[in-house]
């Protein structure tokens, strides 16, 4: 086997590894291969780990330095679109966080309060000369804003950890730990599968704990 082919086979094997054991093994090559392989295959790494704005960058520079290949261009778009979405979804989680946040502030009965005032408000306005699209606009409001506090009332709850606990992408143990949660961290749950609940609220935190334990989480 020659130098080329036994290079790569090694890039070959590199894409099948973990995301930071592959990104360690290419750097170590950086230097035996040209330098637009080198940025075209980190961009594959990053993009086969979802990270697609870095992957972005790799393709442009392989590009630039003249990688040319059919699969690169069709990557590229498909990156472009995969960025589109998640800028989407983030704009998306953002307004939830936000939403989430007021609601924990203010607890989902004051929701339940304000929208009752003003489907108060629409009912003592149909009494009176008020215009229809006002009447209206307030009972649309009332039951949107106490809709939503019933709601979460009823769907979501919050949470103290009393322990520090791992939190995974699924609801099982084969499911690889994302990272630690810390004790005293304040969550909330939208729902459970068995023995384990899923935290929806701050969104950069979403994933599974595991609840069979009690002394280990708090429901306020």
């Amino acid at each position: 086997m020659n130098l080329a082919a036994k290079r790569m086979d090694d890039l070959e094997n590199i894409l099948t590894l973990p995301y930071k054991e592959a990104l360690t093994k290419l750097s170590k090559l950086k230097t035996s291969m040209d330098k637009e392989i080198y940025f075209y295959n980190l961009g594959m790494l990053h993009y086969k780990n979802n990270e697609f704005s870095l992957a972005k960058l790799n393709f442009i520079q392989a590009k630039a330095l003249g990688f040319e290949d059919r699969d690169s261009f069709i990557l590229l778009k498909e990156v472009d679109r995969n960025l589109n979405v998640q800028n989407i979804e983030n704009k998306k989680m953002i307004i939830e966080d936000h939403i989430f946040d007021l609601t924990y502030r203010l607890h989902p009965e004051s929701f339940i309060y304000i929208g009752t005032l003003f489907v108060l408000i629409s009912l003592a306005c149909s009494f009176r000369k008020v215009s229809k699209l006002l009447i209206l606009f307030f009972s649309f409001l009332g039951i949107l804003i106490g809709g939503w506090g019933y709601f979460y009332k009823f769907n979501y709850d919050k949470v103290v950890l009393l322990k520090q606990k791992s939190l995974r992408q699924g609801p099982s143990k084969i499911f690889e730990p994302i990272f630690e949660l810390p004790k005293g961290g304040h969550f909330i749950m939208n729902k459970t599968y068995e023995n384990w609940g899923h935290i929806i609220y701050p969104s950069s935190y979403r994933g599974w704990i595991k609840t069979d334990k009690e002394e280990y989480y708090y429901y306020e």
